[in-house]
């Protein structure tokens, strides 16, 4: 712990400072805090200080030169269990926090539930940016907690009113019609970015894309055996909903054209250093390994920066001895604003009982593979740099696959497509593939299971609903 100090007087007129002095004495022991104490009756200096700090009640609690507050705020503050956070988050450096931390953690009749909902929604944000600033062994374990008590307090009223966005939302866009697309939720903090000068579409395309080696794909594909999966330009929402969506008993995947002309990603995000610009220094969890059911397969938390010149500048070989790294399935767009608003979420999302998908980014060079599994939304997969190629499996088909039984991989199938053997063994069931372009979004239909692996480096955005 930092240097603990208690500031009161002896003065004989402040019988109140007394008695509260004794109270914080004993408020410290009990959590077995060292401190010194300064009666700045008899300490000229001390006083002199004080008024320069223009503190003017007392006692007062220091730590590490930071004043936490009266014996009031104290008092509640142990009354609310949350004195050993405070003095943590004081440590830390976030002083300036302090009275939101009060706000939202006290209630009070003057600002309602309202106001504490505010004040541990910043709590939150403020957090968040610490979390993910920097390397994560740095960081505070005071902003850990700090995180999660926000987190807990936000939780069910942010939940309320996300049901009725949703529902009002829905109404509206099926009103409309319209397979238009909207922009997605943008935080007010985040900055707008310009365009990298110098990001010429067809250069950048091809430094982004380029293999870093050849990319061998599973036996048998693209050589007649698969259906090529359909493709249609911005389909209504209508078309896409009654003859996709909801054909059959399990759906019918899809390849749509056309409907990401409008997301600033397409350019932006070719261009690795408007990345670094971006969020470079935001901290990223990195799968290491050939994907994860493999052997050796583990994960790894590095600042994007790092991510990029070690795994997509000198990518690392496989075959070479090398571990190849995948930014998988991370919600990236809700740690960093400015990247959430390049991209655009497609109407189509509105057709489900959840109007709010959830978005996650992949991001990885040549070579990186998710193995076949399946998963119980409702996905479009949309692709801004790169291709990748997909085969996908009927819903019906599951069982055939070879699911594990148990575990936390029940989701996926025990046929590693990446050997011939295995292959060769589910060659007699009908599969659909195709190659995926940059500008074009796939719908995965729920339960059909996919495989999936990135013919250059390559950026994809999943948005899942129900």
């Amino acid at each position: 712990m930092g240097k603990v100090v208690l500031w009161w007087t002896s003065t004989p007129s402040t019988v109140k400072v007394k008695k509260d002095t004794l109270y914080l004495r004993q408020l410290l022991t009990v959590k077995r805090v060292i401190w010194e104490e300064v009666d700045i009756a008899l300490d000229w200096e001390a006083r002199q200080l004080l008024r320069k700090e223009e503190v003017q009640t007392l006692p007062q609690v220091q730590v590490d030169g930071k004043y936490i507050g009266t014996i009031e705020i104290l008092q509640d503050l142990e009354d609310h269990g949350e004195l050993n956070k405070h003095l943590d988050l004081l440590r830390a450096g976030g002083h300036p926090l302090l009275p939101l931390f009060t706000l939202a953690t006290q209630p009070s009749k003057a600002l309602g539930k309202d106001g504490c909902m505010r004040a541990a929604e910043m709590l939150r944000e403020a957090a968040w940016e610490k979390l993910y600033t920097g390397h994560w062994k740095d960081v505070a374990v005071a902003w850990r907690d700090l995180y999660s008590l926000a987190t807990l307090l936000t939780r069910s009223d942010h939940q309320q009113q996300q049901q009725q966005q949703q529902q009002q939302r829905k109404r509206q866009r099926l009103q409309e019609g319209q397979p238009g697309l909207s922009q997605h939720g943008q935080a007010s903090c985040g900055k707008q970015l310009p365009v990298p000068e110098g990001a010429d579409d067809d250069a950048a395309a091809a430094a982004a894309q380029r293999p870093a080696q050849p990319v061998q794909l599973p036996q048998g594909s693209l050589c007649g055996r698969g259906i090529m999966i359909p493709r249609t330009h911005v389909p209504s929402l209508e078309h896409f909903l009654a003859d996709y969506m909801q054909h059959g008993q399990h759906g019918s995947p899809l390849v749509l054209t056309g409907c990401m002309e409008e997301w600033p990603a397409r350019v932006r995000w070719r261009n690795l250093d408007y990345l670094r610009e971006a969020a470079g220094s935001r901290t990223v969890p990195v799968e290491v390994g050939q994907h994860y059911l493999a052997e050796g397969w583990g994960q790894s938390l590095m600042t994007l920066a790092t991510f990029i010149d070690t795994h997509l500048q000198q990518p690392s070989s496989p075959a070479a001895g090398g571990s190849l790294g995948y930014l998988a399935q991370h919600a990236l767009f809700d740690q960093i604003p400015a990247l959430a608003a390049d991209i655009r979420q497609p109407e189509y999302c509105c057709l489900g009982e959840d109007d709010t998908p959830m978005v996650n980014a992949w991001f990885g060079p040549a070579g990186t593979v998710t193995p076949l599994h399946t998963d119980p939304h409702h996905n479009l997969l949309c692709q801004v740099v790169g291709s990748k190629y997909l085969r996908l499996y009927s819903a019906e088909d599951t069982e055939h696959l070879s699911p594990f039984s148990q575990g936390l991989t029940t989701n996926s199938s025990q046929i590693d497509l990446e050997k011939i053997q295995d292959a060769e063994s589910v060659a007699h069931l009908s599969c659909w593939e195709c190659q995926l372009q940059a500008g074009e979004m796939l719908y995965i239909p729920p339960k059909w299971m996919h495989y999936v692996k990135a013919l250059s480096t390559s950026f994809s955005v999943s948005f899942w609903w129900q």
